[in-house]
C-alpha cells in the first residue's frame, strides 16, 4: 500500500527463475537495486542493470555469518552482539565488497520480529546515508577478508534442539528470537525430551522451590547455569 500510494511499482516474482522477468522497457536501468531478505543468487544481468549498484543488507558483520539465516545462527551460537553489512552484490553469496557495517547488541528477550525490525531500521540508515554522500558512482567498496568468513546454510531440524549444556540465558535468548517451523524446541527435563513452545524467563538461581507455583503446562528445566521457566506442548 506505501509503494503504491507513492506510485512505485510493485512486481510479484513467483519463483527464483523468473527474476530477469522484473527487467522491462517500463523501468529501464534503476539507479540502484537494494536486496533485503532474500535468500536467493541473483542473475548477471539483475546484478548488471542498475546505474549505480546492487546492493544487500546483510544481518551479520560480513564475512561473518553469511547465509541465508544469520540471525538464528548467531543466538545458536550465544552471540552478544550481531550487526548489519550493506554490500555490493556479487555472483557469490553474501561476499561482495563492503560499503558500510554496524554493530547492533542483541538486546535479551527480544522476540524475532523485534530483532529484524531493528536490524532492518539499521540496513535503511546505512543505505540512505551512501546514496546521499553524492560519491557513489566512484565507490567500489572494501574487499571481505576470506581468512574470517564463515557460512552458515538453513536450520535443520536438529538445530531447534536446546542442550542442557548451555546456560539458561543462552536458551531463553535462542528460544525467544528464533522461530522453529514446528512450532516448538527439544529440551531435557527429568531424563526427558519434551516439546518446548515458549520461554518465559530464566533465573540463575539453584534451588528450584525459590520459585512461585508454576501452571500446569509450564516446566522449570535446569541448565548448566540458571533455570528457565517454559511452556511445553
Amino acid at each position: 500500500t506505501l509503494a503504491r500510494d507513492h506510485g512505485i511499482p510493485i512486481h510479484y516474482i513467483p519463483n527464483q527463475s523468473a527474476l530477469s522477468s522484473i527487467i522491462s522497457d517500463e523501468a529501464k536501468h534503476p539507479d540502484y537495486i537494494l536486496v533485503a531478505c532474500f535468500p536467493y543468487r541473483l542473475p548477471a544481468t539483475i546484478i548488471d542493470w542498475p546505474q549505480s549498484g546492487c546492493l544487500n543488507i546483510h544481518p551479520s558483520l560480513l564475512p561473518q555469518y553469511r547465509g541465508p539465516d544469520p540471525i538464528f545462527w548467531q543466538l545458536r551460537n550465544n552471540e552478544s552482539q550481531t550487526g548489519v553489512t550493506l554490500h555490493f552484490v556479487t555472483s557469490e553469496m553474501d561476499a561482495g565488497p563492503i560499503v558500510n557495517q554496524k554493530i547492533c547488541p542483541f538486546e535479551g528477550g527480544f522476540n524475532r520480529r523485534d530483532i529484524e525490525i531493528t536490524l532492518a531500521k539499521t540496513g535503511a540508515s546505512l543505505f540512505t546515508a551512501f546514496i546521499n554522500t553524492g560519491h557513489t558512482q566512484n565507490f567500489s567498496g572494501k574487499r571481505q577478508d576470506e581468512s574470517h568468513a564463515s557460512y552458515y546454510p538453513y536450520p535443520s531440524a536438529n538445530n531447534f534442539e536446546v542442550p542442557s549444556s548451555w546456560s539458561a540465558k543462552h536458551a531463553f535468548n535462542f528460544i525467544r528470537g528464533t522461530h522453529s517451523p514446528s512450532g516448538f524446541y527439544m529440551a531435557q527435563y527429568d531424563n526427558k525430551s519434551v516439546k518446548v513452545t515458549s520461554a518465559l524467563e530464566y533465573s540463575y538461581k539453584n534451588n528450584i522451590s525459590d520459585y512461585a507455583q508454576i501452571l500446569k503446562n509450564e516446566r522449570l528445566i535446569k541448565f548448566s547455569q540458571g533455570i528457565l521457566r517454559v511452556t511445553i506442548e
